[in-house]
């Protein structure tokens, strides 16, 4: 109720809000307030990055919200929800057009179904990890939402973490992003102390080739990183709550 009335602050009308999904919730310990993080869908199928998240305090007061939900979504309605290309096909073109060569055929492991087709396959030439697939919409850049294949895959070289997503008819890469990127880290500098010394600044592969030829991440001194946290062969770095 409270997110129809603000909804033209948001950019929206409250139709634009009917068809949403709770994506996680949780309360923090510390301070009492409710995290919502809420997907916009349309026809069933949820929409690509249209997430709002609101935070409520332990009154029930809303603290603030952040949005990037599609606005307009009524006109849209009869966008398909049928793929003209299967989820083999999908992930297939989509190795193709990344240059990556397929050595196996994709095989499919679960398909849990529904209209938004949850499939997973198993792909070892192009991921290390099963290949988890479902339709969604994605905006494009005239305001219009495209039927795609979301695609997550990490590549067998460790050097990529694939989140794209598949035009279902055309097989054209609508969305990419990586999720593996070069260690860089907000720290305090040398000669810097802490926050009372002076600011943070951003450091890039600032580890000594000698003594860490394989970066800090790596425990078993094969090339690519075994973590990407603030674990590594020298530290353990992490909060003393």
């Amino acid at each position: 109720q409270f997110l129809a009335t603000q909804a033209g602050a948001l950019g929206l009308t409250p139709s634009d809000l009917d068809n949403t999904v709770l994506k996680n919730r949780y309360v923090s310990e510390h301070t009492g307030v409710t995290h919502l993080y809420l997907r916009q869908t349309l026809n069933g199928i949820e929409i690509a990055d249209a997430d709002l998240n609101i935070n409520v305090a332990s009154d029930g007061s809303v603290i603030n919200i952040g949005s990037s939900f599609v606005s307009g979504l009524a006109g849209m309605t009869t966008t398909t929800v049928v793929p003209s290309l299967s989820a083999i096909s999908a992930v297939s073109t989509l190795a193709s057009s990344l240059g990556y060569s397929l050595s196996d055929v994709p095989s499919v492991v679960e398909f849990t179904g529904g209209i938004s087709q949850s499939t997973l396959l198993n792909l070892e030439s192009l991921s290390l990890d099963t290949i988890p697939m479902e339709l969604q919409y994605v905006t494009t850049g005239d305001g219009q939402l495209r039927l795609g294949w979301n695609v997550v895959a990490r590549t067998p070289d460790g050097d990529h973490w694939i989140d794209a997503s598949v035009d279902a008819a055309t097989g054209e890469l609508l969305r990419l992003s990586d999720w593996v990127d070069k260690a860089s880290y907000e720290v305090f500098a040398i000669p810097i102390e802490g926050p009372l010394d002076g600011g943070r600044s951003i450091v890039v592969d600032v580890h000594d080739p000698e003594a860490s030829p394989y970066g800090w991440h790596d425990v078993d001194g094969v090339d690519g990183a075994d973590f990407t946290d603030t674990r590594g062969n020298n530290v353990s770095a992490q909060e003393d709550v």
